[in-house]
Order: structure tokens, then sequence, then C-alpha cells
């Protein structure tokens, strides 16, 4: 199962794994129903969505849109907002892949009999069981976005970009 933001990465991850062969499976959760949120670049916004449904096409795999948007809120934007409030200077891209994207990911691709989950994200992972490294184009590195992520749900994980440089 590969998370499909709607961007050029995960894009690339998704392509990257058909060409080795993977049955790939094409998931995007709707995270926020604002509709001012619409630049492109979010991966929360509508167009985001259209994006991604748009790449499952041309990939020719199946994708599924999953609503994540109550959660969404009671998980990561309630303690964004209570931490920025005291303070704090969080980053809700930590708090989204640890306790609720890459997780459900987790867990749906185990309902739906798929052997495991990848993103766009640029991190690898190295050794059994699997720590998680800085990518190798260090400029692009995510890894510090997938840190707090349960490691049982890094022993299913793939990050077909984190042997790539981006160009």
């Amino acid at each position: 199962m590969v998370g499909l933001s709607g961007g050029v990465d995960s894009a690339v991850a998704a392509l990257v794994l058909l060409e080795a062969g993977y049955r790939v499976h094409g998931v995007t959760f709707s995270l926020w129903t604002d509709p001012s949120l619409s630049a492109e670049n979010r991966c929360c916004s509508a167009h985001a969505l259209c994006s991604a449904r748009q790449t499952a096409e041309r990939l020719g795999i199946p994708h599924e849109v999953v609503d994540l948007a109550d959660p969404f809120y009671r998980v990561v934007v309630e303690p964004f907002v209570a931490a920025y409030a005291g303070g704090m200077t969080p980053n809700p891209c930590v708090a989204c892949n640890a306790r609720l994207r890459m997780p459900m990911l987790f867990r749906l691709a185990g309902q739906w009999g798929l052997d495991g989950i990848a993103t766009g994200h640029y991190a690898r992972l190295v050794g059994v069981p699997p720590r998680l490294h800085r990518a190798r184009a260090e400029d692009k590195d995510q890894s510090y976005v997938l840190a707090r992520v349960d490691p049982q749900v890094l022993e299913s994980a793939h990050f077909p970009l984190g042997e790539m440089d981006k160009a």
C-alpha cells in the first residue's frame, strides 16, 4: 500500500514499486475539509486528493480515499494549537506521521491483505529490525518527521526514495 499524497514524491514511490514488480494499492487520507486550504502544496487539500486520484489512474492502480478529518483534528490540530498557544513551536507533520498517517496505513494494509506500506518520504531503513536513517540526499531528508513512528509500523514500511537524489 502506498500513501499517495497528491505530490510528485509519492507518485514516484508508487512508480518505483510498480517497476520493481510489487502489487501497488494507493490510499489517500482526506485530512482537512476547509475549502480555503486549496494550495497545491498542501497534503490536506482537495487539490491533493484530486491529484492523487489522477496519479493512481495514470499508473493503473487501485486507489481509495479514507476520511480521517475528525481524528486528524483531534490527534494533530488540537495538540498543535495548544502547544503553539503555550509558546512552543510544534511540527504537526511529526505528530501526524507518528499518531495517524503511518499507523493508519499499517492498519489498512493488514485489513486489505497487503504486505507492506510505502510513502514518498526521503528516509531509509537499515538493518533488522529496521532503524530509521537519513536519506541519501541529506538536503531532502525527511527522517525527522518519521522519528516517532512505532518500530512495528516501520518493520512493514518502505521508503523507495530514500536512496535517490531529488532532481
